[in-house]
């Protein structure tokens, strides 16, 4: 269970993360990535992002994450 994980991090562990997230806002799964972003938000991670835009859970939402990912963590 990601959110229990989460709410168990400590702020050492916390400081050790680096995390992008991203959802399509038509993905069935958007209204729990919310619910998660925000208990990753309130954890203080080393690195996080998260982005949104129109799509859903399939491959040509993917492929344009991937590439901003690269982005982000490939510097």
């Amino acid at each position: 269970n990601l959110y229990h994980l989460v709410e168990r991090l400590t702020a050492e562990e916390a400081g050790k993360i680096r995390m992008y997230m991203t959802c399509g806002r038509q993905d069935p799964l958007h209204s729990a990535n919310q619910k998660l972003r925000k208990l990753l938000e309130e954890k203080e991670l080393s690195e996080y992002y998260y982005e949104d835009w129109d799509g859903a859970h399939e491959w040509d939402y993917w492929d344009v994450a991937i590439q901003r990912f690269l982005k982000i963590f490939c510097r």
